[in-house]
Order: C-alpha cells, then sequence, then structure tokens
C-alpha cells in the first residue's frame, strides 16, 4: 500500500494524475472521493477502486477494516469483470 504522497505526485494531487498513476500493475485506488467511483464507471479499470463508505475514520480504524475484509480485496484484484468494491 502506498499513500497518494509517496507517489512523487504533486501535493495536493489532482484525482485523474492519481487515476493515470493507478494504473501501474497490482495498484487498487482506497478511497472515499466519489470520483473515483465515476471514473470507473466511465473509463474502466485498470486501476481497480476500493471505495470507503464509512466515513471519516482514524487510519487505524481503516486499516482494520481493510484487513477484516482482505479476501473480498483479493477477490476484486482477481476478478476479470468487476472493478470496484464497496466496503460499509
Amino acid at each position: 500500500m502506498r499513500h497518494v504522497s509517496k507517489t512523487g505526485l504533486p501535493n495536493p494531487a489532482e484525482d485523474h494524475d492519481i487515476w493515470d498513476w493507478a494504473k501501474r500493475p497490482g495498484y487498487l485506488v482506497v478511497t472515499n472521493d466519489d470520483d473515483f467511483y465515476r471514473f470507473a464507471g466511465v473509463l474502466g479499470f485498470p486501476p481497480k477502486v476500493v471505495m470507503l463508505r464509512v466515513g471519516n475514520q482514524s487510519t487505524r480504524s481503516l486499516a482494520a477494516l481493510l484487513r477484516l475484509h482482505l479476501s473480498t480485496i483479493q477477490q476484486l484484484v482477481d476478478s476479470p469483470t468487476s472493478g470496484v468494491l464497496e466496503l460499509y
């Protein structure tokens, strides 16, 4: 996992620049920003998107949520037909 601040993109990075950067093999966009949900609907994948539908949470809480759903996230990664996973 790599935070956008560690990508070399400008800070703050534009959503479309993050999208283009994340097209690299093996990257997902993990976000609560609906713009990425729309990008996935219009542009398809890659990258695949994990939408966090839990509101503002601590980093620790979000990490726990991602660990809890690790097998489902892996299914998204492995799927040839799915591009978005929403976590509640």
